[in-house]
């Protein structure tokens, strides 16, 4: 399956970069170089790209039941946007359950233990008593009888550890049970799939009754409440200096400009033109600016 390319990706061949002017001089970047106290630098394509934009997948394979939102629906955080085919999962979370209640009905018997507490205090009874005849009259029982009773005694003792022993295990097997239906359960609501955070649906990539698999995209989703301005810095400047920069940013169609500080600088440079990578974050709560606009910046910074 070919994967798609997100609509507003910055390539360093999308963006172009007219000049770099030093006020005073007129001169470009490579000519004058960063000996003055402040530069201006002039981009003359920037780009509006959401804040936040990712593919929401599917997490279990089936064939898409349901698709609860189409592109351009607001969607929250934790809202179900489609669901895949659940039976089999259903299924084992219906049996995992029957098996889990028949374990916490065994574990709530505790009859053989009672049972053979009883046995063992019977013995324990026989065997003393008859010690007791056969301290009144000698040789009244004889050595084998008491070393039975006495076997009796031990093999009732043995028999009530080993019950408690078994009504453990099936304590700790509930546990195991309780555990596997956590997770039949946990793979059940897997087949719902669900928005991570808030924003908008912009694309739909799986039509109704499509077979996804683990990690498929379904939907695409953005979030514009903030946009960011991108573009590129030419290789004739040095980046570092236009972390926190000034921006005078126009976007084409609004008449007037708009102040914004450069909050990220890439790390690297392209290494064929020596671009650098960076944007400004501009809020838009009221929608003013959409994804794919276009405009220019002006660059402010220190040395």
């Amino acid at each position: 399956m070919l994967t798609k390319m997100r609509p507003y990706a910055i390539t360093f061949a999308r963006l172009a970069i007219l000049s770099v002017l030093i006020p005073g001089r007129g001169l470009t970047g490579q000519d004058a170089g960063l000996s003055t106290s402040r530069t201006n630098v002039q981009i003359v394509n920037v780009l509006v790209t959401p804040r936040h934009e990712a593919n929401i997948p599917a997490e279990m394979a089936g064939r898409v039941r349901e698709l609860l939102v189409r592109p351009g629906d607001h969607v929250e955080v934790g809202q179900v946007l489609a669901r895949i085919d659940a039976r089999e999962s259903r299924a084992e979370v219906e049996s995992v359950s029957a098996e889990l209640r028949r374990l916490r009905r065994a574990a709530d018997d505790d009859s053989r233990i009672r049972l053979a507490d009883k046995k063992h205090a019977l013995a324990v009874k026989d065997h003393q008593r008859a010690i007791r005849s056969a301290e009144r009259v000698p040789k009244s029982v004889s050595e084998a009888e008491l070393d039975r009773l006495k076997l009796a005694v031990d093999q009732t003792e043995i028999e009530c550890e080993r019950a408690r022993i078994d009504h453990e295990l099936g304590l700790l097997v509930l546990e195991e049970k309780a555990l596997q239906l956590t997770a039949a359960q946990l793979r059940l609501e897997k087949h719902n799939v669900s928005a991570l955070r808030s924003g908008v649906i912009a694309e739909q990539l799986i039509e109704l009754g499509e077979w996804v698999t683990p990690g498929e995209p379904i939907f695409r989703a953005i979030t514009v409440d903030a946009v960011r301005v991108e573009g590129l810095l030419p290789g004739t400047v040095t980046p570092q200096h236009f972390a926190g920069a000034q921006a005078v940013i126009s976007i084409n169609g609004h008449a007037k400009s708009f102040l914004g500080i450069v909050q990220f600088v890439a790390p690297e440079q392209n290494r064929v033109n020596g671009e650098t990578r960076f944007w400004v974050l501009l809020k838009n709560s009221d929608g003013r600016f959409r994804p794919g606009d276009h405009g220019t910046m002006r660059l402010t910074a220190k040395k």
